[in-house]
Formats: structure tokens, C-alpha cells, sequence
């Protein structure tokens, strides 16, 4: 089965990073195991958050080949194309590919490695906001997770341009930040969102610490179990109760099949 996360707000969506929180939350917490891919790389994405952080040089080899020559550029896709486990086989990490990492990223997508499934794998991609692949990914994904900021620009695109796809979306409001009027409550009730479709990623500044250091497990791994008097027990609490909704929702659309 294949998740899409996406947003239709082409700006600090969060979507790379809510997905990092839902994966890292799910393989805590739900049973079936899950493998994350990517259809774009803007110098850090899921994999460095996860934890195999590139150096500056490799990242700048592999975006820009031309510049240090096809021996360093070959070099460095041969490190792209190997998996990575984490969590004791829990997740696993699907490298991105040559043809559609070469030119952020290249806007065809022609081999169909992002499926790459193992049976009863679950399938999160990291979508890109606007590219031809995305467009496939969304029409072909079993269901898409459509991250929301909290402003109208999203939420609004997304039901004006992409409402076909409403049927087999739920949506996480990525970077949520309590003080805002744009509250869980208020995008329920302005849009008509179901409540079991519906998750929050809160802000939390060592998370965001943590992910830019490739850190994302071991922040998991050291507060999944921190006690309701911690300062990040509110994040944790909201990463499971999201890890939840869609394991809840990818359960209904799989007709209990998982």
C-alpha cells in the first residue's frame, strides 16, 4: 500500500518533517512495518533526518554533477542506491533514485522504484509539491496524507484544485502551534474535516533541533515514553495519536487487510 504525504501550500509545509514523526511514531507503536521513499531532495530530506547525514561536499556532488566531474558524481550515486534499516528492521529507507534525483528533480519519473514494496510493507513517500512524478504519486497512492499549515492558502488550494482526491485524503497540520486561531476545531468546522481524519504535528524546537542533526530516532527512542509532566510529552502524545489516525484510516481503506 502506498501513502502519499504532500501539501498543496508550496511553502514551509512541514511536510518532510511530519512525515519523519509519523514514521519514527508508527514504528514505536503499530505493528506492520513501513518503508519511506522520496520524489525530491532540497538538501535535507528524510533520509539525513532519519539519521545517515551526508556531508556538505557529497550533497553539493550529487545535486550538481557537472561541477567535480563524472567520477566523484558515479561515486556518490553508488552511496544513493544502497537501502537503509533502522529500528531493528522496522523502517527501512529506499534510496531515491538516479533520473529523478539528477535535476531536483528531473520532472519524469520513468522507472517505478518508489514501489518497491515488500509484501505487507507499507509505502510512505515524501512527495514534492509540484512535479510530473507528483502527479502520478497522487493519482496511483492508495491514500494521501495532505499536510496543512495554518493559513487559508493551503486548505483552500487543495479543496479548489485537488478535490478529487478529497475521497482518500486525511490530514495532519504540520508544525502546529496552539496560539493560532487556525485550531484543530477550527478546520473542522470551516471545511468540513471529520475529526478521524485529522492529526497535528506539534512545533517543538528540539525536534526541529534534532532532525536538522539527523537525530529523529533518537529523540523518539529517549522522550516515546516521557511522562505527561515532560516539556515534549505533548509532542510525542500528538505523533502517536497522528501515527494512530492513519494507521486507522490505512485499516479502513485496506478493508482490515493489513
Amino acid at each position: 500500500m502506498k501513502i502519499a504525504f504532500w501539501s498543496s501550500a508550496c511553502k514551509h509545509s512541514c511536510v518532510t518533517a511530519s512525515m519523519a514523526a509519523v514514521s519514527v511514531a508508527w514504528s514505536f507503536s503499530c505493528e506492520p512495518k513501513i518503508a519511506v521513499t522520496e520524489n525530491h531532495w532540497n538538501g535535507f530530506g528524510i533520509r539525513e533526518m532519519l539519521g545517515v547525514p551526508w556531508s556538505f561536499g557529497h550533497a553539493q556532488k550529487r545535486k550538481y554533477s557537472y561541477f567535480y566531474g563524472e567520477t566523484v558524481y558515479n561515486r556518490a550515486i553508488e552511496g544513493l542506491s544502497k537501502e537503509i534499516i533502522f529500528l531493528e528492521n522496522k523502517l527501512r529507507y529506499i534510496p531515491i533514485q538516479v533520473e529523478p534525483f539528477f535535476h531536483v528533480l528531473c520532472e519524469t519519473r520513468e522507472d517505478e522504484s518508489y514501489c518497491a514494496c515488500k509484501p505487507k510493507e507499507i509505502l510512505f513517500i515524501d512527495t514534492a509539491f509540484s512535479s510530473r512524478s507528483t502527479q502520478v504519486i497522487l493519482q496511483e497512492a492508495d491514500l494521501v496524507v495532505v499536510v496543512l499549515t495554518q493559513e487559508a492558502c493551503g486548505i483552500e488550494r487543495f479543496l479548489e484544485e485537488y478535490r478529487s482526491l478529497l475521497s482518500k485524503s486525511v490530514f495532519l497540520i504540520g508544525g502546529y502551534q496552539r496560539t493560532s486561531d487556525w485550531t484543530v476545531n477550527y478546520f473542522e468546522k470551516k471545511y468540513h474535516l471529520a475529526k478521524e481524519k485529522i492529526g497535528l504535528i506539534p512545533w517543538n524546537e528540539e525536534y526541529a533541533q534534532a532532525m536538522r542533526e539527523g537525530r529523529a530516532i533518537q529523540f523518539f527512542t529517549r522522550y516515546f515514553r516521557c511522562n505527561r509532566n515532560h516539556e515534549n510529552y505533548q509532542f510525542i502524545k500528538e505523533s502517536k495519536k497522528a501515527a494512530a489516525m492513519l494507521y486507522q484510516n490505512i485499516l479502513e481503506k485496506s478493508g482490515n487487510a493489513l
